[in-house]
C-alpha cells in the first residue's frame, strides 16, 4: 500500500509475532563500538578533506543487528555528510555523531 502523500513508497505492516527474529548475520553487538570503528576507519579520508568528527557515546544496551550492515550504513552517512560539507563549499567541516538510550 502507498504511504500517505508518497505514491512511490510502499509500506507493509507486520505483527510482532510475524517479524523474523533470527535474521542471517544478526549478532549481539555494541552500537558504540561500531560507531568508534567507523570513525577510525573514516578518519584519514575525512582529515584529507579538513573535516573533523566529534563523537559522544552514551551508555547504550547491546543490540541484535547485522553489525557489518550497520557499519556500512553509518559509513555511508558519514561520507554523505562530508559530501554535503564539500557541496556547501566550506573549507572545513564538523560531523557530530551522538548515541543515546531513552529520552534525550
Amino acid at each position: 500500500m502507498a504511504a500517505d502523500g508518497f505514491p512511490n513508497v510502499r509500506t507493509s505492516k507486520l505483527g510482532a509475532c510475524e517479524a523474523p527474529l533470527q535474521q542471517s548475520g544478526f549478532v549481539t553487538t555494541d552500537l558504540n563500538e561500531i560507531v568508534h570503528a567507523v570513525v577510525q576507519q573514516s578518519r584519514s579520508y575525512l582529515s584529507e578533506r579538513h573535516t573533523d568528527v566529534a563523537i559522544e557515546l552514551s551508555c547504550t544496551p547491546r543490540i541484535r543487528a547485522n553489525d557489518e550492515q550497520l557499519a556500512d550504513v553509518l559509513y555511508a552517512l558519514v561520507l554523505r555528510a562530508e559530501q554535503s560539507i564539500a557541496a556547501a563549499h566550506r573549507p572545513t567541516g564538523l560531523i557530530q555523531i551522538h548515541t543515546w538510550f531513552g529520552e534525550t
